[in-house]
């Protein structure tokens, strides 16, 4: 009994590999089942005993990698931003942060390319802006009246630079976590 689940595991995973290397290429779109179980190479019904279709697939791993990343956003609601803000890191630890991203930097790379599906994109920023409304809650901090615009510019703007830092990878992560409290917490056109 326990073989044939981890067979089952092993199919699932070898189908979503797959699909995740077809998007690489091309629109969430235009993705089809008979690509994916050609890539895969598995049958169609083997494909519709895992998923009910292609975009159920999509939502499945894209909520598996966001289960993950919402682990994070618990742990920096308990972080200490005043510190952080005054030593841009110094004694803040990164390793898991940085494995987590670097574990799965090809899958998220693929979920935020621009031609991606939107939903990704849209939950993420949604967890971004509630991290930051958690921080401007416990810091007290006032963004004025309508501070929704300022954060949702911040999220968006914070994606991009995760993004391209997975495109690019050319800086270390605490290069980007200090680029990213800056632009957080004061003027990012500031000298340190």
């Amino acid at each position: 009994m326990g073989y044939n689940i981890e067979k089952q595991k092993k199919t699932q995973r070898q189908i979503a590999e797959a699909y995740i290397s077809i998007y690489e290429a091309n629109p969430y779109a235009k993705i089809t089942v008979s690509q994916v179980c050609k890539k895969a190479g598995v049958h169609r019904s083997t494909f519709y005993l895992h998923y009910d279709n292609i975009d159920f697939m999509l939502r499945e791993i894209e909520d598996s990698i966001f289960e993950e990343i919402e682990k994070y956003f618990i742990k920096i609601h308990l972080m200490d931003f005043d510190k952080i803000r005054r030593e841009y890191l110094e004694g803040t630890d990164l390793d898991e942060i940085k494995d987590f991203y670097f574990q799965n930097k090809h899958l998220l790379r693929t979920l935020l390319a621009p031609y991606g599906s939107p939903c990704f994109f849209n939950k993420l920023k949604k967890g971004i802006v509630e991290c930051f409304e958690w921080i401007l809650y416990r810091s007290k901090l006032d963004m004025g009246s309508r501070p929704e615009y300022i954060l949702s510019s911040m999220a968006t703007g914070i994606i991009d630079i995760l993004y391209n830092w997975l495109k690019d990878e050319d800086m270390e992560i605490e290069e980007i976590a200090k680029i990213i409290i800056k632009i957080f917490t004061q003027n990012p056109f500031l000298n340190q």
